[in-house]
């Protein structure tokens, strides 16, 4: 979990909710995988690119091309599994849920993405 460094030097905090939707509670562990993916979205825009679509899909795609290149070079499955997990949840609240608005609009204002400039 290497991004927890540059993410509290940035400044932004956030808690993830373990209970986003009343059909939907984290567990300790699955709290901790999609916290490291939301850490490491102040680093990797196409981390940043599949919260922000989970959030609104018309402001960003997801990069998912270079995201899941990107697992590869992790030297675990810590990653992968967050992905994956952060989809799941995804099919029953909206990223803003798990993360908090202020969070995922500072991604949004961070990395420049808009509905009007839709790229990756």
């Amino acid at each position: 979990m290497r991004y927890l460094d540059h993410y509290e030097e940035c400044g932004m905090k956030f808690e993830v909710n373990r209970q986003p939707a009343s059909t939907v509670k984290l567990t300790e562990e699955q709290a901790k995988k999609i916290e490291y993916l939301g850490k490491m979205a102040w680093e990797k825009k196409h981390a940043a690119s599949l919260i922000v679509n989970l959030y609104n899909r018309n402001i960003v795609g997801a990069n998912m091309y270079d995201l899941v290149s990107y697992t590869q070079g992790e030297p675990d499955n810590d990653l992968m599994s967050a992905i994956l997990l952060l989809i799941q949840i995804c099919a029953r609240c909206e990223a803003h849920e798990i993360y908090g608005n202020d969070y995922v609009r500072g991604l949004i204002d961070l990395w420049k993405f808009s509905a009007d400039n839709n790229e990756n």
